[in-house]
């Protein structure tokens, strides 16, 4: 089956510096907008820079553009992340994460210009409009990725984030059911499957409309029906897993992560994931179906390599300079 791969650069504390356009002289200026990628087009006032979309978190401080840090005569863009940020749920029990990030991957209203009417509605059922859009790497294609880190010195030991990643692509029509067979649904199929399911992440739950305290039926400003998800009924649906790269920091340490999953329909409990304060560079941790290997890590932010495992002329010092990096898939 094949899997497509797309780029997503994240940025929880620091600065990155891509392409911004100097618009006024403020010191920060926050940004936003943000959009829901799988579910939703972007809007013209989105867009960032002709190039990007922001996801994540809106509150001012997460993404800013910062004219105090200018890169090639331009601003950067500012990442910033705070404790009281991290309220998503976690791949663990009881984990939260935070999120503010930039998508190179996404769909305008242009790229459903005559198709059928339900085209983009059935997208959206079943989260795959941004498979309309720009910023796919399609499996055996190359692509190649250039930006600039800016990371500070006071970046702490305990600091826990994922700054650059690369996201596959999940069908969701790839599903289980609840007697345990893995099938692709049509998109009508799973358009069905829909009217009667919510799915929370990957598990599938009843579709049960949502009462009012006096129990009559809530509905939205449309007048829609609300609904909310219900028991668990069986059903599961493909959701991906861990990015197939990732540049990250935990614990101290600077890491380049790749990961990957052989199996059709990914396996959520199967949590395969190489801990880079324990995991040897180069010595995959593996289950039956996925592999998890530190491609790279060192202590701190010292210049690190060129040309190892494809990445070329990748740079990182603590607070003074830049990091340029480029990746072919």
């Amino acid at each position: 089956m094949k899997k497509n791969i797309f780029a997503i650069c994240v940025v929880a504390v620091g600065c990155t510096a891509l392409t911004a356009q100097t618009k006024d002289t403020q010191t920060l200026v926050p940004l936003t907008e943000r959009v829901n990628v799988q579910a939703d087009s972007a809007r013209v006032n989105q867009i960032i820079d002709d190039c990007w979309v922001a996801v994540g978190t809106k509150k001012p401080h997460a993404i800013q553009r910062d004219f105090t840090r200018m890169f090639n005569g331009k601003p950067s863009y500012r990442f910033e992340l705070k404790e009281d940020d991290n309220t998503l749920s976690g791949y663990a029990k009881g984990e939260t994460k935070g999120r503010a990030e930039f998508s190179y991957c996404y769909a305008t209203s242009d790229d459903f210009k005559g198709l059928p009417a339900d085209v983009y509605q059935k997208a959206q059922i079943t989260k795959t409009v941004y498979h309309h859009g720009k910023g796919i790497c399609p499996q055996g294609a190359s692509r190649d990725y250039e930006f600039a880190v800016y990371i500070p010195s006071s970046l702490g030991s305990d600091v826990s984030t994922i700054f650059a990643q690369w996201h596959g692509m999940p069908d969701r029509t790839l599903v289980q059911t609840p007697q345990g067979e893995v099938k692709k649904l049509t998109i009508d199929e799973f358009v069905e499957l829909e009217k009667t399911t919510i799915f929370k992440k990957n598990e599938g739950h009843e579709k049960v409309a949502k009462l009012d305290k006096q129990g009559n039926p809530v509905k939205d400003k449309q007048g829609n029906p609300v609904y909310q998800a219900g028991k668990a009924n069986g059903w599961l649906v493909e959701q991906g897993g861990y990015p197939p790269l990732a540049f990250g920091f935990s614990g101290g340490w600077f890491y380049i992560k790749a990961n990957s999953d052989r199996k059709w329909l990914t396996d959520k409990d199967d949590r395969c994931n190489a801990n880079p304060e324990k995991t040897p560079v180069m010595k995959p941790v593996t289950s039956t179906y996925k592999a998890s290997t530190i491609a790279y890590f060192t202590k701190g932010l010292m210049p690190i390599f060129r040309k190892t495992a494809g990445l070329h002329s990748a740079f990182i010092s603590t607070g003074q300079s830049m990091a340029k990096r480029r990746k072919r898939l």
